[in-house]
């Protein structure tokens, strides 16, 4: 695996992060009893970016979420892959244990170990957003970043 470069700071100043379609960055893997996902990214941000959104689009779809909050989060973990996997558990506990969608993710900083994004959508609301999955956790079942064909790739299990 390459590692991440030291650091590596999405520019603050970047258009608002269009939202994307699923066949843009993550396809569903066979897995049982879980769901899987492989994600890909043509940089470690970007890599993190379209993981949050996978698993915000394996929760309810992602359309129905308006962009009416932001969250800023800081995440930290032992290496590229804790990390990625500390990432999406934040998330998921942001949806679970607080009613709060992403619809839009924006790393701001990330290096082996942290990262600081913001999460930009609004609070759930089971008769806009139909809950698509009833996803339990985060495994780290064989995850692995990656670098292949000039993108990074990454495959998530997650518990459901």
């Amino acid at each position: 695996m390459e590692k991440i470069n030291n650091e590596q700071q999405a520019t603050s100043n970047q258009q608002p992060v269009a939202r994307l379609r699923p066949r843009d960055f993550f396809r569903l893997i066979d897995h049982t009893a879980d769901i899987g996902i492989e994600v890909w990214g043509a940089d470690h941000p970007e890599l993190f970016e379209h993981a949050a959104a996978a698993l915000t689009q394996l929760l309810t779809d992602p359309e129905t979420i308006n962009e009416l909050e932001t969250r800023e989060v800081e995440v930290t973990g032992y290496d590229p892959e804790d990390l990625l996997i500390n990432w999406l558990r934040q998330i998921l506990y942001l949806f679970q244990g607080e009613g709060f969608l992403a619809a839009v993710s924006r790393v701001t900083h990330l290096t082996d170990t942290a990262l600081s994004a913001g999460l930009v959508g609004e609070r759930w609301d089971s008769d806009r957003h139909p809950l698509v999955n009833d996803i339990k956790a985060v495994t780290y079942h064989g995850v692995q970043i990656i670098r292949r064909q000039g993108n990074y790739f990454t495959r998530i299990i997650f518990d459901v």
